[in-house]
């Protein structure tokens, strides 16, 4: 019986060298971080080694050769030691803001995230913004919303002096 707990022990070791080593936390970058519609940036990272992925974004470039689930993306493999880097378009189409970058690795998510600001291109001018009913167009205008509180104030005074108007045409029946 004593044999039994030495043989365990001795087995401990062989399951512990057995065991895989624990992947390096991966990483994202995206340079420049802010770029114009338009341009194209560098998504670099690390993951898994010798494996394949896609970097992946609502900024990126969306056509049959560049698509990962329906958003835009662009194809990477990684080398020996886990790091890729690859170049993204960003189409000129493409409305400013903020838009968050992530990747897959070897078929799983990254689980990180980068964020890359689009700019407008170059030499482009706004198209008007969508004008909610209501409104009065102001925001297609750009317009300050002055121009609506006079109109409003204006549209008071008139029924104030509509109001008074009345009200002295009953006080002068009255009178008479």
């Amino acid at each position: 019986m004593r044999r039994l707990p030495v043989l365990a022990v001795a087995a401990v070791p062989v399951f512990l060298l057995a065991a895989p080593a624990a992947a390096a936390t991966p990483t994202l970058a995206v340079q420049p971080g802010t770029v114009s519609a338009g341009g194209s940036v560098q998504v670099s990272g690390s993951c898994q080694a010798n494996t394949t992925g896609f970097a992946i974004s609502h900024a990126f470039r969306h056509d049959a050769s560049h698509d990962f689930a329906g958003v835009g993306a662009a194809s990477f493999s990684t080398n020996a030691a886990g790091t890729f880097s690859v170049t993204a378009q960003v189409p000129a189409s493409i409305a400013a803001g903020s838009y968050t970058v992530s990747a897959r690795c070897g078929g799983g998510n990254l689980g990180v995230t980068a964020t890359l600001t689009v700019t407008a291109a170059a030499g482009s001018t706004a198209a008007p913004t969508a004008v909610p009913a209501g409104t009065g167009g102001l925001a297609a205008t750009g317009g300050s919303g002055h121009g609506q509180l006079e109109l409003l104030e204006g549209a008071g005074l008139l029924v104030g002096a509509g109001l008074l108007l009345a009200a002295g045409r009953r006080a002068g029946r009255r009178a008479a």
